[in-house]
């Protein structure tokens, strides 16, 4: 059995779940697999499909808006593109809508 190691558990903050895991491998409740480096390939694989990958896009944006946005920036300390990217996410997320 693993020397239990309360300093690790001390120096981050764990959630009920992270918790849980840390115990049960202090526990020696998880098991090597067999070709380790097979299944870290097969897995890196597998969640490199759920990255957010980032798409450039071109749009159209009157002169004004664009002021009105870099000023807002200026105001937030947010670069404007970075200001936009996230309000656009915010409305693909449902977090913000437009009134109509």
């Amino acid at each position: 059995m693993r020397k239990k190691n309360s300093k690790l558990a001390g120096l981050i903050d764990l959630d009920e779940y992270e918790k849980k895991i840390l115990e049960d491998y202090e526990n020696d409740k998880y098991e090597s697999v067999e070709n380790l480096s097979r299944e870290k390939a097969r897995f890196k694989k597998l969640a490199s499909g759920f990255i957010q990958k980032k798409a450039n896009i071109s749009i159209r944006i009157s002169k004004q808006d664009i002021l009105k946005i870099k000023r807002k920036s200026l105001e937030t300390g947010i670069p404007y593109q970075t200001l936009i990217s996230s309000v656009l996410h915010q409305f693909a997320q449902n977090k913000i809508t437009i009134k109509t």
